[in-house]
C-alpha cells in the first residue's frame, strides 16, 4: 500500500558490502507482517511479526487469536497511536538455524511463556 512519501511493501536492507541483512514489510510507512534479519553469511537470524494501524482512523478494530480456543477470534478495540505493534511470533536463530528464543506478542504485548519453554 505505497502512499506518497510513506514506504509500502517490501523493503529490503544491504549491509555496506552488499550482502543482504534484512527484509521488512511495510505499510501506511510503518512495520507491517513478517520481517526477517540474517547474519552477513545469510544465515537467519531473527524473524519479527509486527502490525501496523491505520494512521488515519482514532481507533482500530483488531481480531485476534484467543488462546484458550485455538481457531477462534476475538474482536479487540484499540487506541491507534499511529505506530506498528509487535504482534504474533518472534523467533531468534543461532548460527546453526536452531531456535534459541521465541516470544509471542500480542498487540504490543509480550504473553507468557507457555510450557516453561522460551
Amino acid at each position: 500500500f505505497p502512499s506518497h512519501d510513506k514506504k509500502g511493501g517490501v523493503w529490503r536492507i544491504f549491509s555496506l558490502s552488499g550482502d543482504l541483512i534484512g527484509k521488512e514489510h511495510y505499510k501506511w510507512g510503518l512495520k507491517d507482517g513478517l520481517c526477517s534479519y540474517f547474519s552477513t553469511m545469510g544465515e537467519l537470524r531473527l524473524e519479527q511479526s509486527w502490525k501496523a494501524l491505520n494512521p488515519e482512523k482514532l481507533y482500530d478494530t483488531i481480531l485476534v487469536e484467543d488462546l484458550d480456543k485455538i481457531e477462534t477470534f476475538k474482536k479487540v478495540i484499540i487506541k491507534n497511536e499511529g505506530v506498528s505493534l509487535r504482534h504474533g511470533v518472534w523467533n531468534y536463530f543461532n548460527e546453526t538455524g536452531g531456535i534459541i528464543r521465541t516470544e509471542q506478542y500480542e498487540l504490543g504485548k509480550l504473553l507468557p511463556v507457555l510450557g516453561g519453554v522460551s
